[in-house]
């Protein structure tokens, strides 16, 4: 039995510019040196997902394929009472197992039954301040999408004059890509999407709005119906102290009147940036502040010197953002490589 949620090495991927090995090549090297015919594939998280609404779900309802597959000598009320002897979470084992049973007996009713209870996909309401914001960039198709969702987060992350001044910038870049490009969108698609990673970085005002934020609240009420607690892993800047043998921040445990603190934090976002920002003033947030502002300032040069010889070299140049992951001394290794790739793409745009 495979599911094809497993990392096929079996060990931690470290490298995510390394392609994950296609499915069909993996399970035909299986097929060849077994019962071909006897072998079950599922993919043991999503429909644990697709069934519970939570990937805790995952490894019972394999145990339930593997069984069901032959692979388990034992009877299923044995199983099905062992799980209730571990007395956690009785009943979605239970269920569980039943689903991964049924799952090879009748995928298809598996598949319809997911399809039944899914939740229609909503798509978010465009504002009229939204719509207005967008409307005045001229932009249509695939980077009108990409600009309605990010308008409206920059938005919501701060205020009106932070995402127009978003929207204004890409405008510049779709205007010069139409003269040098005609057609293509896609150095203004790449420079939507990553202006809008280092506008909308996680500072202490976001973290707390995406906390406090009702729909998210909402989730994990319908996801625990009878109550939830939650603690909260934090270093706050102000507060926070290197260990003294490793010199790491170490984070501090907070209970769950952290929601309370996050809702109050979260209504003092228009202080960012400003003289009453006290977050503002840590190395990690500065350097973030003048990445955007070197963003944007490459983005200018773009501009103005894009021609159809050198578009193909300007959207790589443009995406050197992506380089960009994680958080604390993560991300700041991140930003050092990035910023080497964006010195070596820039140069190479420049000789176009």
């Amino acid at each position: 039995v495979v599911s094809t949620t497993a990392t096929p090495t079996g060990r931690m991927i470290t490298d995510r510019h390394q392609t994950f090995p296609a499915i069909a090549p993996l399970t035909a090297a299986i097929d060849r040196v077994t019962r071909a015919a006897e072998n079950v594939y599922v993919d043991g998280q999503a429909l644990a997902e697709g069934l519970f609404a939570d990937s805790m779900a995952t490894n019972l309802l394999m145990v339930g394929v593997a069984f069901q597959a032959g692979c388990i000598p034992l009877e299923a009320g044995s199983i099905e009472q062992a799980i209730r002897r571990a007395g956690v979470g009785v009943d979605q084992g239970v269920a569980a197992f039943r689903w991964g049973r049924m799952a090879v007996a009748d995928p298809a009713f598996v598949a319809d039954e997911i399809a039944r209870h899914a939740a229609p996909v909503a798509l978010p309401a465009v504002s009229a301040e939204v719509k207005a914001i967008v409307e005045a960039t001229g932009a249509f198709g695939e980077l009108r999408r990409l600009l309605e969702i990010r308008v409206a987060d920059l938005v919501g992350y701060q205020d009106d004059a932070l995402a127009r001044s978003y929207a204004q910038a890409i405008a510049r870049v779709a205007a010069a890509e139409a003269k040098a490009a005609p057609g293509s969108t896609a150095l203004a698609e790449t420079a939507a999407r990553n202006l809008h990673k280092l506008m909308a970085y996680k500072d202490e005002y976001e973290v707390a709005r995406l906390h406090a934020d009702p729909g998210f609240v909402a989730r994990l009420d319908a996801q625990f119906p009878h109550g939830w607690t939650a603690k909260y892993h934090l270093a706050p800047p102000l507060l926070a102290k290197p260990d003294p043998t490793t010199g790491k921040i170490e984070k501090r445990v907070y209970g769950g009147w952290m929601l309370k603190a996050f809702g109050l934090l979260a209504k003092l976002k228009g202080l960012r940036g400003g003289a009453l920002d006290l977050f503002c003033r840590t190395e990690e947030r500065q350097r973030e502040r003048r990445l955007t502002e070197a963003y944007r300032g490459l983005l200018d040069e773009i501009v103005r010197d894009l021609t159809p010889k050198n578009h193909a070299r300007a959207v790589t140049l443009a995406a050197y953002p992506d380089e960009i992951r994680g958080y604390g001394p993560v991300k700041e290794k991140a930003i050092d490589i990035a910023e080497d790739v964006a010195a070596e793409r820039l140069a190479a745009f420049r000789t176009a």
